[in-house]
């Protein structure tokens, strides 16, 4: 790849492009900086080739003319002296000399171009160097940016999910806390409800119980001539028991 082709690979270069793959940003900014001096250094190389390639040709060019007046001039001299075969030779060469100068000016055309574009590639690399600096703190202060936004986001969604972790574990032990208590009405074949209602009943059917004893004892005890009245019936079952039989041994 010749000079200019590398130079203008640098100078094509799509930072913005590259360091939006890049793994490391900073790390290529700063290859594009060392890609870039290189280039400038490649470039006042070849300047200096250039130009000195040039000075040759003008060099080689401006002999050839001289070289080619001084045979006219040795023309003319055969020809006084009436020497046609020498002042053909020096005629010829004379021509020779003159298509030798006009190549030369032919390769310094070539060269001035070359030098021109290298020179303008190299002034575009001067600029792109003093303005790197500056290029690469925005660069990585905008990367800092995307990467402190993306770690708050990345925070709150963790804050986030948190938060939905220990609601949902707290729905889980409610479920099983709901859950314990529906296995232990399923066990036991009643509900809180009928529990209550059956305890109900069954302190109902005691005391039915009770007063149907007591009036049964009222009935084999009744009220004589000379005899107590028995007892009231207290309401305790025991002890109305024992009045009543105290009031029968009387």
């Amino acid at each position: 790849m010749g000079i200019l082709s590398r130079i203008s690979k640098v100078l094509e270069s799509n930072l913005n492009a590259l360091i939006e793959k890049a793994e490391d940003p900073a790390k290529l900014l700063d290859q594009a900086i060392d890609d870039m001096k290189k280039g400038k250094a490649e470039a006042k190389d070849a300047i200096i080739e250039a130009k000195s390639q040039k000075r040759l040709n003008e060099n080689r060019r401006d002999k050839a003319l001289i070289e080619a007046v001084d045979l006219e001039k040795k023309a003319m001299a055969a020809l006084k002296l009436n020497n046609e075969d020498l002042a053909r030779k020096c005629l010829e060469l004379k021509i020779a000399a003159e298509a030798r100068a006009e190549a030369e000016n032919s390769a310094l055309a070539e060269q001035d171009a070359q030098i021109q574009q290298l020179e303008l590639a190299s002034r575009e690399l001067e600029r792109r160097l003093a303005e790197m600096p500056a290029k690469r703190a925005a660069l990585m202060a905008r990367q800092a940016s995307a990467q402190a936004k993306g770690a708050r986001v990345g925070a709150a969604n963790k804050t986030q999910n948190s938060v939905s972790a220990a609601l949902d574990a707290f729905n889980r032990m409610e479920e099983r806390v709901i859950r314990a208590e529906v296995e232990a009405e399923v066990v036991s074949g009643q509900t809180p409800d009928m529990m209550m209602l059956e305890a109900s009943i069954a302190n109902s059917a005691t005391d039915d119980a009770l007063a149907a004893l007591k009036a049964k004892m009222a009935k084999e005890l009744p009220a004589g001539p000379g005899k107590e009245p028995p007892p009231a019936l207290t309401g305790d079952a025991v002890e109305d028991s024992l009045a009543a039989l105290k009031a029968k041994l009387r």
